[in-house]
């Protein structure tokens, strides 16, 4: 969930004109590079389609108890407290971080002197103000494509409630009620925007809001050597839908128990009644170190590569991450542990939406370089500078990294700095087998 304001007086000035600097500059880029390829064979660019919801996100804030210093959410009864209403679903998060770090991306050295990049974001949303506004911010001020966000006059726009409470300086979800419907891509709007040119390459995210159908419409005549998918679960219950798709995915980026439903899912799906996981131990998938977590799930994440996915980024919060990466030469699997970001500046800081910001970062940083390998060491880069994204997605009190002249420049300071990471491979306990 975003937690940026819709409402203009929100974004100072400043920082709609940084923003709009950087996207003015991208698209007068873009626009010269697309003069010139036609004198130059060898031009390359890269679009990243993102294909997931649009919600509005009503986040509720209890008070603290300054006498008793205890937080004040209790059942049964009204607290004092404060309401935001925010752009937010899984799939708008993601496009409006990758869109702010490619606006920043392709105005630097850097990005000139690689391959283009444009993002486009494809979802469905209520004939309403709402909708509208939400889809109007990702167009004006990111320079977002979202000629493939269609409304449906037969339906609202999806909202979300949650009540986040005060624990030890974090807010974390106390409840959440969910009005959200699936996502529908008819395939025919798919295929209408799925035309890849000579020189160019293609990176799908789905996100697990989508239908079933939807899904497979999407990955449908997928183009093995350009195109790219990288499934994003979502939530646990959401996560099993990979099983429609899961022949097609590049990648993922589950938490411990996305991965383990996605993985029974699959096993479910080979052989039917088959039991629900091949180890009884740590049933709560709570970790002490990400050693910890890599002996309990190993063989799950051999299930999610025995069906062809080349890497996992399996995120488990102030652990950090693990990658999971099948696609090196030897073809052995490796894994690698990623530590979380420190984040500064802030005492009271918030983790929603920075598993989006994770993604979007992963995201950015594959499709970026030249050409997407999945080799093990780009994977781990990848997953170094989703790290540093979701750390500035935790701690800015707005939740907003492209709205704020201060979360921009910090945004620069990430896409600028970017440096190769010490690899920590990591090798489970025992030998994992699906």
């Amino acid at each position: 969930m975003r937690r940026e304001r819709l409402d203009d007086d929100i974004a100072s000035l400043s920082s709609r004109r940084r923003i709009e600097h950087f996207s003015r500059a991208f698209m007068n880029l873009t626009a010269a590079a697309s003069s010139s390829s036609n004198s130059s064979s060898s031009s390359e660019s890269s679009a990243i389609h993102v294909f997931g919801a649009i919600v509005m996100d009503i986040q509720c804030q209890s008070e603290r108890n300054t006498k008793t210093n205890a937080t004040a959410m209790q059942r049964g009864t009204s607290v004092k407290g404060s309401c935001v209403h925010t752009p937010g679903g899984v799939g708008r998060n993601i496009c409006e971080t990758v869109g702010a770090l490619v606006s920043i991306w392709m105005s630097s050295s850097a990005g000139r002197n690689k391959n283009r990049l444009s993002v486009h974001m494809h979802s469905q949303i209520g004939e309403d103000d709402v909708g509208r506004k939400m889809v109007e911010q990702l167009q004006r001020e990111l320079r977002v494509d979202v000629k493939d966000v269609k409304m449906d006059s037969s339906s609202r726009t999806s909202t979300v409630v949650a009540l986040l409470d005060d624990q030890d300086g974090e807010r974390e979800l106390f409840a959440c009620v969910a009005d959200v419907a699936d996502v529908e891509i008819p395939i025919g709007r798919v295929r209408s925007s799925s035309r890849i040119g000579e020189g160019q390459s293609r990176f799908v995210v789905c996100d697990a809001n989508l239908s079933e159908e939807s899904l497979r419409n999407v990955v449908s005549g997928k183009d093995e050597q350009n195109e790219y998918v990288f499934f994003e679960p979502t939530s646990v219950t959401k996560s099993v839908k990979i099983a429609s798709i899961v022949n097609v995915v590049d990648a993922t980026s589950p938490n411990a128990k996305e991965l383990r439903e996605m993985a029974n899912a699959l096993r479910r799906s080979l052989a039917p009644g088959s039991p629900p996981s091949p180890c009884p131990f740590n049933p709560h998938l709570k970790f002490a170190s990400a050693q910890e977590a890599l002996n309990v799930l190993a063989g799950d994440l051999q299930i999610l590569h025995s069906h062809g996915v080349k890497v996992v980024f399996l995120t488990l919060g102030e652990l950090g991450s693990i990658v999971s990466s099948s696609c090196g030469e030897s073809g052995k699997t490796r894994y690698a542990h990623v530590k979380a970001e420190r984040v500064n500046g802030t005492s009271t800081y918030s983790v929603v939406g920075a598993g989006d910001a994770f993604v979007a970062g992963v995201v950015f940083k594959l499709a970026s370089s030249s050409k997407v390998k999945f080799n093990f060491k780009e994977n781990v880069d990848a997953a170094a500078f989703g790290s540093k994204v979701a750390a500035l997605c935790v701690a800015t009190t707005k939740n907003s990294l492209g709205s704020t002249s201060e979360n921009v420049r910090k945004l620069e300071n990430i896409v600028n700095s970017q440096n190769s990471s010490r690899i920590v491979e990591l090798k489970p306990l025992i030998a994992a087998f699906p």
